[in-house]
């Protein structure tokens, strides 16, 4: 009997484990103590190894063409399909549990409410009891949708870089994921430049999009820490998609055709195509940094 995956929910109250706390979801470089600690400088009180039989791990979320293609995104799981065709992977991530201003942090190095959004998912432990003794957790997590209404936020057919997936399969090992799925991720492809004119290309993008980009980043720096929640404005939000939309159509209009594919590598096909509708699992979905 194939379990049915609990419902992804919008937010509209804190998940916490106590009144100070939030449990967040990771499934991708937030996995690895390097991303969190070291590089964002966040300190879970916990961390829980957990199945989420609701999402599936895809790689969606573009970021630069020749460099950065894509980084990773969860969306529903679609229904078990009739034999042969096999249902997709569930997710494996980590609960952490993380003190509020922790999590405004995270927010925050996470484009600060610009690409991904926030939902609620039912979390089941790996090994059992949870440090908590719950046989089920509520958590937080952060996804972009991939349907019509999120515009060009998302992105099929790329390939992720291999320091972001070698990122994502050293954390896998480091929070003891099963083997199963840390060979699942070994087996990924990662995007690779092949020939001169793909370099060149990379070069163009750091000079012309680099310094643009780099100001985003500084905006949602500087406004997220502000505003609270570690949500930036929303110009400065609508700032940050007018300029990867222009990254993303120069790419398509111009530097393909000019220093070839700069997202996938050239004669492979991508591990994850365009991700179909989410076929009968409802999601409500809240935006990142709201009520908290």
């Amino acid at each position: 009997m194939t379990e049915k995956a609990p419902l992804l929910t919008h937010t509209t109250s804190p998940t916490t484990t106590s009144p100070k706390t939030i449990n967040y979801l990771a499934y991708g470089s937030n996995l690895n103590s390097k991303t969190l600690t070291d590089t964002r400088h966040i300190h879970p009180l916990n961390a829980t190894p957990v199945r989420v039989p609701s999402l599936t791990l895809t790689f969606t979320l573009p970021g630069l063409p020749y460099i950065e293609p894509c980084f990773a995104n969860v969306r529903p799981r679609l229904p078990l399909p009739p034999p042969p065709a096999k249902q997709e992977r569930e997710l494996l991530g980590v609960v952490y549990s993380l003190r509020r201003e922790d999590y405004a942090n995270l927010i925050t190095s996470e484009g600060a409410g610009a690409g991904y959004q926030e939902v609620t998912v039912t979390c089941y432990p790996l090994n059992t009891p949870s440090p908590t003794g719950s046989k089920e957790i509520t958590a937080r997590t952060l996804l972009c949708p991939e349907d019509s209404s999120s515009g060009e936020l998302t992105r099929a057919g790329g390939q992720p870089s291999g320091r972001y997936l070698g990122l994502i399969r050293a954390g896998a090992r480091e929070r003891g994921l099963p083997d199963s799925y840390v060979e699942y991720l070994d087996g990924l492809r990662e995007y690779r430049i092949t020939r001169v004119g793909q370099s060149v290309g990379k070069i163009v993008v750091l000079a012309v999009w680099g310094p643009v980009v780099a100001l985003i980043l500084l905006l949602n720096w500087v406004f997220g820490r502000e505003g609270g929640g570690g949500r930036a404005p929303e110009w400065v939000l609508a700032f940050g998609r007018r300029v990867m939309g222009g990254v993303w159509g120069c790419y398509d209009a111009v530097f393909v055709k000019v220093f070839g594919d700069g997202e996938c590598t050239e004669g492979e096909a991508p591990d994850f195509v365009a991700g179909e509708k989410s076929g009968g699992v409802d999601v409500e979905i809240s935006e990142v940094g709201g009520e908290m």
